[in-house]
């Protein structure tokens, strides 16, 4: 094994420790989850962020107050008597 500019060792052949999984079958299965893991950790964060940023829009669009229930009305409401 030889050593890089960065102090990182190498692996047979001078490969680049980061790309070691293409050259390396041993190491294949292990970066392959390590990836996946790292997929949904993003997707699941983007999706939180994405749902604030709707809660503040919806928050900030809704400016009217809420009814008053039970108060009678100024005049009387006609109904129909069939």
């Amino acid at each position: 094994m030889s050593v890089t500019r960065t102090g990182e060792e190498t692996g047979p052949a001078g490969a680049d420790p980061r790309t070691a999984h293409l050259t390396d079958p041993a190491r294949r299965e292990p970066i392959t989850r390590e990836g996946i893991v790292h997929g949904y950790t993003v997707a699941i964060w983007l999706a939180a962020g994405i749902m604030l940023l709707a809660a503040l829009v919806a928050g900030l669009m809704v400016t009217a107050r809420a009814p008053k229930h039970g108060t009678p009305a100024d005049r009387p409401v006609p109904e129909p008597v069939a």
